[in-house]
């Protein structure tokens, strides 16, 4: 488990750069494990977090198998709202999303969309605000599939590598999910030539370097 998560790490994390990976693997070596199998998790798991806050890195995590089951579970979580402002703005909340579920991603991209439509064949809406505060981690794709409703069809963003500087490009269409292969709901909302802001605070999760 060792080897493997060393090696995810060095060749995936966008900090690699900035890791001592010769330091780190002698240091890792040493770690003595329990002989129990959630025990050592837990003392790997707190190992490499460490090792990546050292280098600023404030936003990965790592997910046992035991929690994957446990959200996939779930059902209660938050789900997005819309309102209507007043002045011909609209604001849609956006809640993380992380079920592990394909099915519960699906609803919450088109819950999205269904809630930005209601306002948009309510009012006349002008200008949007995307309300991302508290969102704090989770699966990228339903939210940016049922935001696409106020956005054309484009590339919205990159996934950089490091050491290679490749970058593969965050695609976003109208009516699917590019992680899913189902449809989704397709509505786009009829004033196109909008303003739109997006609110964040201290809890939202922002990815950069």
């Amino acid at each position: 488990m060792k080897k493997e998560i060393f090696q995810i790490i060095k060749e995936n994390s966008l900090y690699t750069d900035s890791l001592d990976w010769k330091k780190i693997k002698e240091e890792y070596e040493m770690i003595v494990l329990s002989e129990n199998d959630s025990a050592s998790q837990a003392i790997l798991f707190k190992f490499f977090t460490e090792k990546l806050r050292q280098v600023g890195d404030h936003h990965s995590f790592f997910v046992s198998k035991k929690t994957m089951s446990t959200r996939k579970q779930t059902t209660d979580h938050e789900q997005p709202k819309s309102k209507y402002l007043g002045d011909q703005i609209g604001l849609i909340k956006v809640p993380h999303c992380l079920t592990f579920d394909s099915e519960k991603d699906l609803a919450l991209a088109n819950t999205i969309r269904e809630e930005i439509k209601s306002v948009d064949n309510t009012y006349t809406v002008t200008d949007w605000i995307v309300d991302l505060r508290h969102n704090s981690w989770g699966n990228m794709w339903p939210m940016l599939a049922g935001l696409n409703a106020l956005i054309e069809d484009e590339e919205v963003g990159y996934f950089v590598y490091p050491a290679s500087n490749n970058k593969i490009s965050w695609s976003s269409k109208n009516g699917s999910m590019l992680s899913q292969k189902a449809k989704i709901n397709d509505y786009k909302i009829k004033y196109r030539q909008l303003k739109i802001a997006v609110l964040i605070d201290s809890l939202t999760a922002v990815v950069e370097k």
